[in-house]
This record gives structure tokens, sequence and C-alpha cells, in this order.
């Protein structure tokens, strides 16, 4: 068994990262690399995904196979996840026929929800998916392309994710998880298949739509072409693969129903698993990547992608250093705000640079510093930037207490965590303890732990939970703090209704 090796790969909005692990679950080897995000337009995100997504699939195949001392053939299994829902469509000689279309962050179908909302009424479209229509969901995207780029259209075969793509470039086999589908608002959650009535209503064909099927299914086998170009073992089994948040979530043991997890990523997100479908206008619902098993949850439109636009356009000095000696930017950074007065910056910040998903959903919302004064500095504006992400989640966490699936145990991963200054504000502001996991390679793993249920290298989901999750520390909120952040965040809440008339309007002229 000790020669059995699992490698999981998840590729993310700005950057993807990969892991080997062993049968016994130990890591021999995990990597990370950076990637652009296009944005040729305002409203608009997309990748290349011959050059993004496989392009980073074979480095970082490549840099792990060094890393472990492995050769790719000895690879046994392999899981996929990914950024979700994305939209990319190839032609019959398996051709990308344009850039994807990523996620939520991509608001240009705004008249296609209206569109469709219209015609079918927005009750039947969320009794029918568990999901209200927004920037997040796929079809009207494809709408959009039928609007916009009917030639794409018409020459295309199949329409794929980012997991799915990369399960396609390794075995030729096209299908599609459910709980992609599912964020993707085109699954019936009743039947456990597609919507297909809607795609016919809208004139678009369902032969485009790949199978569906579980993230621990087997989607197919390394084929010839795939061995050639990569170095894998031909014939070794891919799974089906999921979204990276449930892919995270699972490398968190969040296999049972009841669980939640809050991931730190270029989005923040968070999912609870459930046993039965609990619906809400505000929430992401739908079939989760463990068989039979449901969830619900939502996102954030941006988090470490904001950090990140901080990181770029005002902190030169902390990247030089980065680049010099090797010390992260964001450690610099974390000094600074640590060198504030404790408690709120004194700012109060609308974090929708990329417009507002649950609970809002509101696509044309923007990004607004508020309360700026000569006496702020740029280190109160990020610690505002990181207060801005914790009140948009306790509006999230306060939806779902309403609908009925309130985060008791709130399991906290992703690379945000690795410092101690935001997971210390978004504790302070939730007024919750957040456990820490102590690995850190995230969905990479979960990808990689799904893969190896679904090939049975891994016997039982309960051993993952038992004997390989670990909490490194666990992050208690001041109520002192909380107290005063609560003030803050009613005031956030109300200057969103105050303002969203004014900022809709801006840009538009």
């Amino acid at each position: 068994m000790e020669n059995i090796f699992i490698m999981g790969v998840d590729i993310g909005t700005s950057g993807s990262k990969g892991v080997i692990i062993s049968s016994d679950g130990k890591v021999k080897a995990e990597d990370y690399i950076e990637h652009d995000l296009s944005m040729p337009q305002p409203g608009w995100a997309e990748h290349d995904a011959e050059r993004v997504w496989w392009g980073d699939f074979k480095v970082l195949l490549k840099h792990l196979a060094e890393k472990s001392n492995l050769k790719p053939r000895q690879i046994t299994a392999i899981g996929i996840s990914a950024l979700c829902p994305d939209l990319l469509l190839v032609d019959k000689d398996d051709v990308c026929l344009r850039p994807a279309i990523l996620y939520g962050i991509d608001t240009r179908a705004k008249e296609q929800v209206k569109e469709m909302n219209s015609i079918f009424g927005e009750d039947y479209l969320f009794r029918l998916t568990g999901n209200s229509l927004s920037a997040q969901s796929l079809l009207p995207k494809l709408m959009w392309l039928r609007d916009n780029e009917p030639e794409n259209l018409k020459k295309a075969e199949k329409m794929l994710t980012a997991s799915s793509f990369i399960v396609f470039k390794l075995t030729g086999s096209y299908c599609m998880d459910y709980l992609s589908a599912s964020v993707g608002g085109l699954v019936d959650i009743k039947k456990y298949e597609w919507a297909t009535d809607l795609f016919k209503e809208m004139n678009l064909s369902p032969e485009l739509l790949p199978e569906l099927g579980w993230a621990t299914d087997i989607a197919g086998k390394i084929s010839s072409k795939a061995s050639q170009e990569t170095g894998l073992k031909e014939g070794v089994p891919v799974i089906i693969g999921t979204c990276d948040v449930a892919a995270e979530a699972v490398s968190a043991g969040v296999l049972e129903p009841g669980e939640t997890i809050l991931v730190y990523g270029s989005t923040m997100s968070y999912l609870q698993c459930l046993n039965r479908p609990i619906l809400h206008r505000g929430l992401f619902s739908g079939l989760y990547c463990i068989s039979n098993c449901f969830f619900s949850g939502g996102a954030t439109a941006t988090a470490g992608s904001l950090t990140k636009w901080f990181r770029d356009n005002f902190s030169p000095l902390e990247k030089a250093v980065e680049k010099q000696i090797g010390i992260n930017a964001y450690e610099l950074l974390d000094d600074e705000v640590n060198k504030l007065a404790s408690g709120p910056s004194g700012l109060l910040v609308l974090p929708f640079f990329s417009g507002a998903r649950s609970p809002i959903n509101d696509e044309e919302a923007k990004g607004v510093i508020a309360g700026l004064t000569l006496s702020h500095n740029r280190t109160h504006i990020y610690k505002a930037l990181l207060e801005g992400i914790g009140y948009e989640i306790k509006h999230n966490f306060e939806v779902m207490k309403e609908a009925g699936v309130a985060p008791e145990k709130i399991i906290a991963v992703g690379g945000g965590i690795k410092g101690t200054v935001w997971p210390q504000i978004i504790s302070d502001v939730l007024g919750k303890e957040q456990y820490c996991l102590e690995q850190s390679s995230g969905a990479p793993l979960g990808a990689a732990f799904l893969a190896g249920l679904g090939t049975g290298i891994i016997p039982d989901r309960s051993l993952i939970k038992e004997k390989w999750i670990k909490i490194g520390r666990v992050v208690k909120p001041s109520l002192s703090t909380h107290n005063v952040y609560q003030k803050y965040y009613q005031m956030y809440r109300s200057f969103y209704e105050k303002t969203k008339n004014c900022i809709h309007q801006l840009g538009k002229d």
C-alpha cells in the first residue's frame, strides 16, 4: 500500500494548487502557481482554458513529481477540483471555441437573467433548481453567447467547467458532477437530472450537456494521448471531481450532514452538508459531492482577490521585500495592522469590487470605502477591507440562520488562515470561534481524498475524518471587540441599502 499515490489538483481564480498523497493520507508533495485573470471588459472575467487550466495541471504534475521524487507514471489515481460554475465551449475537434466565462464575478449576462425570469417566473426557477437566477448561473451565460456569439455556439459540441475540462483532457470523457451543475442552476434537484426543458425553451440544445455523476464516480482512465503528453500511466482512473469549495469541505472532513466550512480563498465561500434540501433565495443550494447528500451555502465575489488588489496597487515595498528576501507581503501587511489600535478600523467598506454574490446577488454593486479622514493611512484601509469581507460573511450567516441551517461549528480552511489578523477579525465580527485546520493543502487534498474514495484506495470516509484531519488552532472572538463590530455591521447593512442606487449608476455613463 505504501506504493499507492494519489494526485489532487485544484484550479483557482488566481492560482492553482496540487498535492500528492500516499494511501495512508500523508502528503508527499504540494505546490502552488499563480496565473492571470483576464478582464477584457468591465464585468467580464475569463480564463484561457488550454493555457491556464490545462497548462497549470501539467506544470503542477511536473513540480509535484520532482518534489516527491516520483515519476508521473507512479500516480495511481487522480482527482480534480476547480473554480465553478464556469462555462467553456469545445467543438467536435476538442478545440476551445473561446476563453472560459467564469462564475459570479463575470456579470455580463444581466439581460439574459431578466429574460429567463420573465419567461419562467422566479418562483418556478427557484423551486426547480433550488437557486435564484444570478450572475452565478450558467444558462444565462450560455444565452449571452447565443445572443452575442452565435457562431461559437453553433460550432459547440459540449459545454464544460474547469474541472470537467481537465478530466476531459485526461480521459476524453464529457462529464460534470452534480454539485457543480447545481451551483450553476442547471439541475432539477428533485429528479437528479439536467433541467433540459429550460434549454429547449431558450432555443439551446440539451446535447451540449455532459453526463452527470457524483464527484467520486470514475469519469474514465488516462488516455494514450494524455499519457504521451503528461507522462501519466495509461489506464489510471480519474474521478469526475467537483467544485473547489466542496473539495475544501472534504479536506476539512465535512463529510456528514450538519458540518460547516468557511473557505478563505480568492473569494470567501461557505458550505454546510445537509441530509435534505433546504432552500433560501439568498443562498446557493443543491446536491453535494457526497452521494445522496445536499448542501446549502454561499460566497462573496471578492476576498483574497481584494487583498491581492491592495497588495499589487498599494504595497510596492512589501512586494519588493518579498521578492528580495522571501518574507510574504501579506505577513508584512499584517504586521502593520497589528500596530494599529485594537478593534474596528473606523472605516466602512462595501467589498463589492466584482459585484455582490450571496445573499445580496447584486451584479451591479460596486466597492465603496467610507469614513476616510486625513488621519487614516493605507494600513487602516487594508484592515477595513478585511472587516468588509467579515461583514459580508456575517450577513450570509444570518441568512443561513433564517433558512434553518445556522452554522454552529465553523471549520476554517484556505490560504487566508495562515496569518492571524484576518481570522481574528472574522471571529470578532461573527462572535464565533473558528477551528483552523493544521494542514494547509485545502481543495487539492480534498480532490485527492475524493479520488481515493472513488477508486477504493481509501475504503471509508470515516478514515479521513478520524485519522487525517487535524485542527491546528482555535480562533476565539473577543466579546468586547465583537460588541463594537456589531455597531459597524449595522451601519454596513444600512449603508448598502442607502447607496445602492447611486453605486449602480457608477460606470454607466
